[in-house]
């Protein structure tokens, strides 16, 4: 899990720095420990002094992101900014950490919380959500350019970050006004955390009546760790009697096996990243299989 080599960047992106920006993807490589990737070559070692000289202190601002392919090798292809949300943007400090992000209701939030920096695997480690962090795998002193791993904002997505000015980190704190830890109040239930995300609507399995597929992003359900589920239809198909696109307030016990949303509650599996709802209407109504999409949990 240690020794990245660094990368070097040079590809323009719209919020990139203006330098050109190159980064040496074919270089890392992943392998998956549960439904979690973790860096097995490439990574450059990061000590905990190395993160206090270098990280605590600034604000850092994602530029760039890639998704990990199957086989654990990075896909080149530059998904940021990406579709359907933004990474967050991180301040550290010696005793804490500030979270700076928007939600999908547009609300500028700022979240303070405490971390654990382990300079033996490069994994920083937040108070929540629980077992979620992000490994450095990589730091360019020169450039300001930290480049990680992240299983927070955009699950086992690689993301490069640049080291903010002073100006960009006072505009960004203007901008975030929003104290989430108050603002999300007594909504914070830790046993709910696996669902959190985005996660596309694959295929409605109606038993005799065959099974129908979908393309990836067409039906969309978003469980928000702060709130409702928000569904996005752009499908224009029949897809049996669900839930049409809105928002729904919903709840979820993995131990249970349910999951319960706008006042009904269904039996559901969650494996990895698949879900599967059981709508349970009929010996054979219909099941709703999902998939969730790389780089949504902790919404």
């Amino acid at each position: 899990m240690k020794k990245y080599l660094l990368i070097l960047i040079a590809a323009m992106t719209v919020m990139a720095c203006s330098d050109d920006e190159i980064t040496k993807l074919d270089e890392y490589a992943f392998t998956k420990n549960g439904n979690v990737w973790v860096p097995v070559k490439g990574q450059q070692r990061f000590l905990d002094v190395d993160f206090q000289s270098h990280i605590v202190g600034h604000g850092w601002k994602c530029t760039e992101g890639y998704k990990i392919n199957d086989d654990g090798s990075v896909n080149p292809t530059n998904i940021f900014p990406i579709d359907g949300g933004a990474p967050y943007n991180y301040y550290f400090r010696k005793e804490g950490c500030t979270i700076y992000f928007v939600d999908y209701k547009f609300t500028s939030y700022y979240w303070d919380l405490g971390y654990n920096y382990d300079g033996g695997t490069g994994i920083v480690s937040f108070d929540e959500p629980k077992n979620e962090g992000i490994t450095i795998l990589s730091y360019d002193r020169k450039k300001g350019l930290l480049t990680l791993l992240d299983h927070v904002s955009f699950y086992n997505t690689v993301l490069v970050y640049r080291s903010m000015t002073d100006e960009e980190l006072e505009t960004i704190r203007s901008r975030h006004t929003v104290n989430y830890e108050e603002e999300r109040g007594n909504a914070y239930t830790p046993e709910m955390e696996g669902i959190w995300g985005n996660w596309y609507l694959k295929e409605v399995n109606r038993g005799f009546g065959g099974v129908q597929t979908f393309v990836p992003g067409e039906i969309s359900y978003c469980f928000y760790n702060h709130g409702p589920l928000v569904v996005q239809d752009t499908s224009g198909k029949d897809r049996a009697v669900f839930h049409p696109a809105g928002t729904y307030e919903y709840s979820f016990d993995e131990e249970a096996g349910t999951i319960t949303i706008d006042g009904s509650t269904y039996r559901c599996v969650l494996e990895d990243n698949n879900l599967t709802i059981d709508t349970g209407a009929a010996w054979d109504g219909p099941i709703f299989a999902f998939v969730r999409r790389i780089g949504s949990v902790g919404m």
